[in-house]
């Protein structure tokens, strides 16, 4: 579906060169009720090594989108926050999703939209309910 929207494309026209697994920590940043994300906890939300997201908030910090540091309780576990320049990222990026969705839908009946809202809200429910599980899987082990 990314790829039929042409997600990286938008993406890539609100801020150059940035990838999709990049704007996904970006996203994940800005949708924290925390001040900052571990490093780890980014790479187990993202379901991915914790090298992986090293190389990821690596480019990230470069371009001054988040910043790195490490926790004042725990010197060994490394946060990662958004700048400014992150958010005003987000908030273009989100801006031009919402752009693009409306043009999508403007193109649908009004019976379309609504069946296609309420399988969203169900997709976005059950990504809400497997990220629960294995948060608490997680805290588990």
């Amino acid at each position: 579906m990314a790829k039929n929207l042409r997600i990286p494309a938008l993406i890539d026209g609100v801020y150059q060169g940035l990838t999709t697994s990049q704007l996904l920590i970006l996203l994940l940043l800005n949708e924290s009720d925390k001040p900052a994300v571990s490093m780890s906890e980014i790479a187990a939300e993202l379901a991915v090594s914790l090298p992986t997201v090293t190389g990821l908030v690596d480019r990230l910090v470069r371009e001054g989108l988040v910043v790195r540091y490490p926790s004042d309780e725990d010197r060994r576990m490394v946060l990662v926050r958004l700048d400014r320049s992150g958010r005003r990222v987000i908030r273009r990026v989100l801006r031009a999703l919402d752009d693009l969705v409306r043009q999508v839908l403007a193109t649908t009946s009004e019976a379309e939209r609504e069946s296609l809202v309420l399988a969203a809200e169900r997709v976005f429910e059950l990504a809400r309910q497997i990220r629960q599980q294995e948060r608490i899987a997680l805290a588990r082990a």
